[in-house]
């Protein structure tokens, strides 16, 4: 926690690696509502709220205490059959308030539980309703600060408060660790990370400082690469790159209708050549590619089925009167005469990548099931 700039909201590992983080990344994490009302902003004075929510706790000896127990042991009772209508409402208030004091906001005191949330909590059906990822990231946030504050002055911390189990994750789920990887296809992320594995990735990312020290130092593994990505700072590193040429979009789709027009073949084929271009040059900005025979290749195997009278049916036309004045509206002209398999994401034009970069096998029309048949398929095998 030390290592996060609470102003910019950053964790900065150092100089060189940073990973920018908002209430987005909290839901991704946790799967916790992350839009609706403000859960702190509440009309009802606390000696109203505190009466009606610990109503909820019905048959427990501590609630008068304000205990994390007497939460846990509403959750962890044992139900017979249905649950009534004031059973669930008991579960509801419990698992908050017992996930938030344990997990997602987490106080110094001990087995206790802080009001300040409870005003979310006075109608449970309206729980969902509350920005709580907003409210998680105020309170890490709040507790960054605190901590910095105290190692400033030379304290000793013994109470870490916030959900540094988060920063945890966020970290750990972004860097380069080999076969630890994980894809980020399924959410929340943080489902993927038992304590054994939490473990085994630390260590990869660990570097001793001296053969006979046992000190560790943490932070030698890079970032991922931003592609496929689910965090904002992947976003971000991402648009920033293809805002590199993103002045230069109108000139790669006239090269595209150029380069269409030259061969003879339908202008239809701009759509795949603009797609493969451009990416080209995302991968050249990154070093993954620089090999000239590599675009060339690609687009001749882009090329040759046109060439055999193959295109794509999209029941209009291709239109390119607008090229030097809507970028968006020509990524969107574009994909129309794609293929998925040729569809990449460029700027804020999102769509589902391949897994690998174009290839010669995205090429393959047999194997292709999108929409977009030709109706003269058929006819163009023949030739």
């Amino acid at each position: 926690m030390s290592r996060v700039d609470p102003l910019s909201q950053t964790i900065v590992v150092n100089n060189c690696k940073r990973i920018k983080f908002n209430k987005m990344d909290v839901e991704k994490v946790f799967g916790i509502p992350c839009h609706g009302k403000v859960v702190s902003d509440c009309n009802m004075p606390r000696k109203v709220i505190i009466p009606t929510v610990k109503k909820s706790y019905p048959g427990t000896d501590a609630r008068e205490n304000r205990s994390i127990k007497a939460a846990q042991e509403v959750v962890e009772k044992q139900c017979s059959g249905t649950m009534t209508d004031t059973e669930q409402d008991a579960f509801k208030v419990a698992f908050v308030i017992y996930l938030m004091s344990t997990l997602l906001a987490p106080g110094s005191k001990y087995d206790y539980v802080s009001l300040e949330y409870w005003g979310a909590l006075v109608e449970p059906a309206s729980i969902k309703d509350f920005d709580w990822c907003e409210y998680v990231l105020r309170k890490l946030l709040q507790a960054v600060v605190k901590l910095k504050n105290e190692l400033q002055v030379g304290n000793k911390v013994s109470n870490i408060t916030g959900c540094s189990v988060f920063l945890q994750i966020l970290y750990l789920d972004s860097i380069d660790i080999g076969v630890m990887n994980m894809e980020h296809s399924s959410f929340p992320r943080i489902k993927h990370f038992a304590a054994e594995e939490l473990k085994s990735m630390i260590l990869a990312d660990s570097l001793s400082r001296k053969p006979d020290n046992l000190d560790f130092e943490y932070g030698r593994s890079q970032l991922r690469e931003a592609a496929g990505i689910c965090y904002s700072w992947a976003c971000q590193s991402f648009s920033a790159c293809a805002g590199k040429i993103g002045t230069t979009l109108p000139g790669l789709w006239e090269v595209a209708c150029s380069f269409s027009r030259a061969l003879g073949v339908h202008m239809k084929a701009a759509g795949a050549l603009f797609f493969a271009v451009a990416e080209f040059e995302v991968l050249s900005t990154r070093n993954q590619c620089n090999h000239s025979s590599s675009i060339a290749s690609v687009l001749s195997t882009i090329i040759e089925p046109f060439t055999r009278g193959f295109c794509y049916t999209t029941c209009r036309e291709l239109a390119i009167g607008w090229i030097e004045c809507d970028i968006s509206k020509m990524l969107d002209e574009a994909s129309l005469f794609v293929c998925s398999k040729w569809q990449h994401r460029i700027c804020e034009y999102e769509i589902q990548p391949a897994r690998s970069t174009i290839s010669a096998e995205s090429a393959n029309l047999e194997s292709c099931k999108c929409k977009k048949r030709p109706r003269d398929y058929a006819a163009s095998r023949k030739h």
